[in-house]
């Protein structure tokens, strides 16, 4: 399991080349809450420009809730200048529903960061998105077996008297409890870190299986549980366990 949790984005300058008014990049990707919109006012040659203010390491890129179709044409490009003729790193990008997520397999630092989008055949006639991430990760220990992964409703339900079925319409939200069996020090003094960083108010991107996202896709979480960690008898040097709660968010 991974966690995506530094999010340079959030301090970034964030300049679009086009942007609707009520829907800025700058302040709506800043935004904790998914329904927080931003969006262009065209489908092709879109640009939007990350500026981290110093060379950042970058593990993930990725967007998250957007209209993008199959057909999107998705770059994400880094540099250590503001030029972009020939950008030091330019990946094209695999579209998925909802959620788009890029993993490089050794960390890519720069200053500055470029997200180009072409999507022509975009009914909506504008391309929208609610997150976007650029940064590290945080590697949590491995699994126990028994993962408890939900799929909840908030709807309000009651029963007449005869036995029907009256209800409140809700949404649907996944959660889950992972455990972790056995944890080192140096493990629980990072995932005490994470949890100090974020408490469990601050969004996270949660990578259940991060090595096969199409399984569980990334999911937009946070944590639910203090962190408290048991001391293991029997095994030797010092072992710790953890359960590991979370709540889909938006």
């Amino acid at each position: 399991m991974r966690i995506l949790s530094d999010n340079y984005v959030k301090t970034a300058t964030i300049t679009a080349l086009t942007e609707a008014v009520g829907y800025e990049f700058n302040t709506a990707l800043k935004d904790t809450r998914l329904s927080r919109i931003a969006r262009t006012i065209d489908l092709t040659s879109q640009t939007i420009v990350f500026d981290l203010g110093s060379a950042k390491a970058i593990d993930y890129f990725a967007i998250i809730k957007h209209n993008l179709t199959s057909s999107a044409i998705i770059h994400i490009q880094g540099n250590a200048s503001d030029v972009w003729t020939a950008p030091t790193v330019d990946v094209t990008v695999t579209w998925t529903v909802n959620n788009i997520i890029y993993n490089w397999s050794s960390a890519q630092t720069y200053r500055y960061w470029r997200i180009t989008i072409s999507d022509a055949t975009n009914t909506d006639t504008f391309i929208s998105m609610s997150k976007v991430y650029l940064g590290g990760y945080v590697q949590l220990p491995n699994m126990g077996k028994s993962q408890k992964l939900n799929v909840s409703s908030t709807s309000d339900v009651a029963e007449s008297v005869s036995g029907q079925s009256y209800g409140d319409p809700g949404y649907f939200y996944l959660s889950g409890d992972v455990t972790f069996p056995i944890i080192e020090d140096s493990e629980k003094l990072t995932i005490e870190t994470l949890f100090r960083l974020t408490d469990k108010y601050t969004p996270v991107i949660l990578l259940i299986w991060e090595n096969d996202l199409t399984i569980q896709p990334p999911i937009y979480s946070r944590i639910t549980n203090d962190m408290q960690f048991t001391r293991i008898d029997g095994m030797v040097g010092r072992k710790w366990s953890l359960n590991f709660s979370f709540k889909e968010v938006f």
